[in-house]
Parts: C-alpha cells; sequence; structure tokens
C-alpha cells in the first residue's frame, strides 16, 4: 500500500471527528491539528515502512506558545511541550506505568498499527475511536499552564516520564511551567538545578537550562 493512499483513506475517516472537535486535517504532514489558546494541539501519525506493511504510530501533541518561545530565545529546541504515543496512553490509563513499559510496547510492535491493505485501514479506523476520546481528554486536561507544571512537577525526579522526550526536556519544561504558575518554583529549581548539573547532558542543553533559570530568576 502506498503512504499517499494511507492518507487520503485515514484522513477522509477522521473527517467527521476533524469537524467536530475543531481540527483542521493537514495531509501533507499527516496530522489533525487545532489552535488552542496558548498555542497548538495535534493528533499526528508517525509512519515507517516495513517490507509488506506501513507502520503506523498515532500521537497526541500540545505546544505551549510561551514555553517554546522562551526555549528558542535560550537556545532550546522543543518539538512539544508534552506528547506521548496514544497506545503508551491508553495502557497508561489502564495500567501502572514504570521504565520498562515504553520499551516493552515497542519491541513488541504493541505502540502501533500494521497497514498491508485497505481493510486494515477500517480496522485501524475502529480501533482508533477510543483513542481519540483519550487524545481530546489529554488535550483539555493538559491545557492549562497549571496542568502542565503538575504533569512535569508532581514528579519531577522521574526519569522515565511518558510526555516528553527526556530528562533533558523534562527539566526545562518544567522549571518554566513551575515558574509560570506559580508552583513551588524555589524547590522545582533546586531539584532540576541538581538534575542538569549531574547528568550527562549535552553543554548546550546545560547552558541552555542555566540561561532559562537565570531569566525566570529574574521575573
Amino acid at each position: 500500500m502506498k503512504i499517499q493512499c494511507l492518507k487520503e483513506e485515514l484522513l477522509n475517516g477522521l473527517a467527521p471527528f476533524a469537524s467536530q472537535n475543531g481540527f483542521k486535517i493537514i495531509k501533507k504532514s499527516f496530522e489533525l491539528s487545532k489552535k488552542t489558546p496558548n498555542g497548538d494541539a495535534k493528533i499526528s501519525f508517525l509512519h515507517t515502512f516495513g517490507v509488506e506493511d506501513i507502520k503506523l504510530q498515532p500521537f497526541v501533541e500540545i505546544r505551549f506558545r510561551t514555553i517554546h518561545e522562551l526555549c528558542s530565545q535560550h537556545g532550546f529546541h522543543l518539538n512539544y511541550t508534552a506528547f506521548i504515543n496514544l497506545f503508551v496512553l491508553e495502557f497508561v490509563l489502564k495500567n501502572k506505568f514504570d521504565e520498562n513499559t515504553q520499551w516493552k510496547l515497542a519491541l513488541k510492535g504493541n505502540d502501533r498499527f500494521s497497514i498491508h491493505s485497505a481493510k486494515d485501514i477500517v480496522e485501524t479506523m475502529d480501533a482508533l475511536k477510543p483513542m481519540l476520546s483519550h487524545a481530546l481528554s489529554y488535550i483539555d486536561n493538559y491545557s492549562t499552564m497549571d496542568s502542565i507544571s503538575r504533569l512535569y512537577n508532581s514528579k519531577p525526579e522521574d526519569e522515565y516520564n511518558p510526555n516528553c522526550s527526556g530528562m533533558d526536556t523534562h527539566c526545562i519544561v518544567g522549571l518554566i511551567a513551575s515558574k509560570l504558575s506559580n508552583d513551588k518554583y524555589e524547590t522545582i529549581r533546586e531539584i532540576y538545578s541538581d538534575i542538569v548539573t549531574k547528568k550527562d547532558f549535552q553543554e548546550s542543553t546545560k547552558q541552555s537550562f542555566y540561561s532559562i533559570r537565570d531569566y525566570l530568576d529574574g521575573v
């Protein structure tokens, strides 16, 4: 199956959901996107090609304009404020998440759809329905700066947060959200400063963190 055919069929099938929930269909980037008061929210589909099929991973993504602008000003590239694979999200909602969860799901191929034919697209659409409901809840749950702070700062030393790309992102986003939501900033600041100092992060990442921290200290 060609990827263009998959995009066409799947996105056409998602059109009623998109219209009902305020999303625009972006065929080129294979996603549903909508503006929110704080930035953007997306439901996107990462795809890779197997020998006989296309592997499709669905994600929900949130982008806070204020956080991304601050990161950019201090030299840190941030893709999304928070994002999670919808298979992982579904698992987290039903089960206990630990440091091995994402790895196990990926190893078993349980974090993606396998598309061989048009029939698989129909089955994928059916399987996506509850996941899309979870995605909407995720967007609603993390629509404020306070909620982003809770997402990262409830467990500030958690190295296996499934909502970001790594501990470097966790520290920087958590620090900013803590300050902008007035959520235990001094305590969070010390925790993340200690982590960044001790961890083997890229030097440019450390410098971005310190620069953002110094800026926030003066706000």
